[in-house]
Order: structure tokens, then C-alpha cells, then sequence
């Protein structure tokens, strides 16, 4: 297994695609960071894992570009007539998959910590918050990766595999970016002659409990959510919560993710050893 798993990690590792993602997610901080005015105040925390969902986007493409080619040329049958199990490919291919998926969140967070040496911008974070959500977030994206293996591995065709892990990404993120922004909206506003007024959009009682039942469950809702986490008041991480609502952090959300990873690597085996690759 360990001579299959580096075959499959080099062949990753030295995609065109991979290193193409990694320069844009490096331009994109560059453009937010340097080349770009605001008229208040940031901190290099400001920028973090607001490129998640661009990862996400790509690895619904790339996962599936990976995998599939092993089912178009029949080198997973190769590799079960060479005398690896089933198990053995499925694991080796959700492995690199996550590392993939790693890799870029790596880029993405190292380009924004030395961007903000180089322009000498407060990092706005300390490091022991820095290092929990960056956990939270890399868990967040291996439970993606996991996922768009089992939809690979499945399916195995590339274009049908594609389709069906790009649509669910643009799904997940679009109801997710809803969800947060109806989790953000505070229950009053002022107005300009100094007076308070109910928002209307601010949610409560069952739909909120819904939109944080929402959240849990769906790893894009998360990444869309992380961005923010740092700026949660006390009472707004309680609200925001529908399980551990007197923790500091979300914790909710990698147990979740640890229990979707299980899930869907063991569906993904039971329907990939049932399958028929003639």
C-alpha cells in the first residue's frame, strides 16, 4: 500500500491544476492585501479562510479529475489484479485527495502570514486562536475531500463525477452564505435620528434552531461561517450554536465533520467493494 499511495501522491503533487490554484489562492491575497485600499482599519486575520470556498470549488473538480482517470484507463483494475484490495485503493485515494485539499489551505494561510511580514500588518489574532480555527478549517476540508472521493469512487465516470461535486459545492456554499447571513443579522438596528428599530431580518425560536441545525451538518455552511468566528461575541457564539453553547469555540463543528468522514468513507467502501469494474 505504501508504494501506491507515493505512486498516487506524486501523480497529485505534480498536476499542472494544483499548482495553477495555488498561485491564484497567492494572488488573491496579494490583490486583498497589498494592492488594495479599505477605509478602516485590517489585520492579516481579516483575510483568513475567505478563499476556503475557492478551494472547495476546485477540489470538486480536480478530486474527480484525479480519481476518474484511474477508472478511464482501467488502472484500478491493474491495481486489484496487482494484488492491492479494494480497501487499500479506495484509502489511498481518499488520502492524497485530503492532502490535496491540505496543501491548498496551507498555501492560502502561509501566503496571508508572510504578506502580512512583508507589508508589516498586525496579525490581529493570537497564536493559540490562530492554530484552533486553522484545525477547525483543515478538518472542515478534509471531510469535503472525503466527500468527493466517495462521489468518485462511486461514480467513477469523470464529467458525471464532476458534475455531480461541482453542483453540490455551488449548492452548499450558496445556502450556507444564506444561512450565515441570516445568523449574522442582529435583532435591533439605529436608525439615523438615533432611535432602535427591530430587524426585520434577524431570525429566532425555530428558524434559528434550523439554521444552526444548517450549519452543523453542512461543511460548506462551515466554511462560509469561518470566516467570522473570530469576531463572535460571547451571547453570538451561544445563538449561533445548536449543540455545545457554552464552549468558546465551535466545537460542534469537527465532531460533526468527524462523524460525516466516517460516514461517508464507509458508504463510499461498501458500494465500491460491491461494484463491478467489467
Amino acid at each position: 500500500m505504501k508504494k501506491m499511495f507515493f505512486m498516487e501522491f506524486k501523480r497529485a503533487i505534480i498536476s499542472p491544476l494544483l499548482w495553477i490554484v495555488s498561485c491564484i489562492l497567492i494572488m488573491l491575497n496579494i490583490f486583498g492585501m497589498v494592492l488594495n485600499s479599505y477605509g478602516f482599519t485590517i489585520t492579516a486575520s481579516t483575510f483568513l479562510f475567505y478563499n476556503t470556498p475557492v478551494i472547495c470549488i476546485f477540489l470538486s473538480i480536480f478530486i474527480p479529475l484525479h480519481i476518474g482517470q484511474e477508472f478511464e484507463v482501467r488502472t484500478i483494475n491493474n491495481k486489484i489484479i496487482a494484488g492491492y484490495n479494494r480497501k487499500q485503493i479506495y484509502i489511498t485515494e481518499m488520502i492524497v485527495s485530503i492532502i490535496c485539499g491540505c496543501f491548498l489551505l496551507f498555501v492560502d494561510i502561509c501566503s496571508i502570514i508572510v504578506l502580512a511580514i512583508i507589508v508589516k500588518l498586525p496579525f490581529g489574532i493570537t497564536f493559540t486562536e490562530l492554530f484552533i480555527e486553522c484545525i477547525m478549517c483543515f478538518i472542515c476540508i478534509t471531510v469535503i475531500a472525503t466527500l468527493f472521493t466517495m462521489i468518485t469512487m462511486i461514480t467513477h465516470k469523470q464529467l458525471k463525477s464532476i458534475a455531480i461535486a461541482l453542483g453540490l459545492t455551488i449548492l452548499g456554499l450558496q445556502l450556507g452564505g444564506n444561512t450565515v447571513s441570516a445568523l449574522k443579522q442582529e435583532a435591533y438596528h439605529v436608525e439615523k435620528d438615533g432611535t432602535t428599530v427591530e430587524n426585520i431580518l434577524y431570525i429566532d425560536g425555530f428558524k434559528r434552531t434550523m439554521a444552526n441545525g444548517h450549519m452543523l451538518f453542512s461543511p460548506f455552511a462551515q466554511v462560509k461561517y469561518h470566516p467570522d468566528m473570530r469576531n463572535e461575541t460571547i451571547d453570538m457564539k451561544s445563538q449561533n450554536s445548536l449543540l455545545l453553547k457554552n464552549v468558546s469555540h465551535h466545537w460542534e463543528f469537527p465532531i460533526m465533520n468527524f462523524i460525516e468522514m466516517i460516514i461517508f468513507t464507509q458508504v463510499g467502501l461498501f458500494i465500491f467493494k460491491k461494484q463491478d469494474f467489467k
